[in-house]
């Protein structure tokens, strides 16, 4: 019996998903390696792809435009951090894709051990088979000091 058009059309959603959900493994498994790693990281990226920290993140993190912009900022050994992603929510739309996590990320922060949780909201598009980046953007929940935890942070 031959395959649905309906079946078809939810395989290639569940494999677009996975494949965005390596997309984001592996951009955060190549930052925590926290080796300079700007070629690898930039190819993730759409040829105009943008990286930015929004919100409380706007001014620390900075707005990444095209991949020569985002290669040098990830070209630099930068800070010691850790990526753990949570409630992951990818949409599916033909060709492109929007994808949110939530972010517990143990880092340092100017030399000082640092609790960060956060929110990834992106957008993907897949060009030639392959997902890319086309605008990723990390805002904070909150920045604590290891030492003080995350209980002191006004509401």
């Amino acid at each position: 019996m031959p395959l649905s058009e309906d079946i078809l059309q939810r395989l290639e959603t569940l494999e677009s998903e996975n494949m965005i959900r390596r997309l984001m493994a592996d951009y955060t498994e190549v930052r925590d390696r926290n080796i300079g790693e700007g070629d690898y990281i930039s190819n993730l990226f759409t040829p105009d792809g943008i990286w930015e920290g929004t919100g409380q993140f706007e001014k620390t993190l900075g707005r990444f435009e095209g991949r020569e912009a985002i290669r040098q900022r990830f070209s630099q050994k930068l800070p010691f951090a850790i990526h753990y992603l949570t409630n992951e929510c990818i949409t599916v739309n033909g060709e492109t894709a929007v994808g949110k996590w939530k972010l517990w990320h143990p880092s340092t922060i100017q030399g000082r051990a640092m609790w960060v949780a956060g929110h990834y909201h992106n957008n993907f598009i897949r060009i030639d088979e392959v997902w890319k980046f086309r605008h990723l953007r990390i805002s904070a929940i909150f920045v604590a000091p290891y030492e003080e935890g995350w209980a002191k942070i006004p509401d």
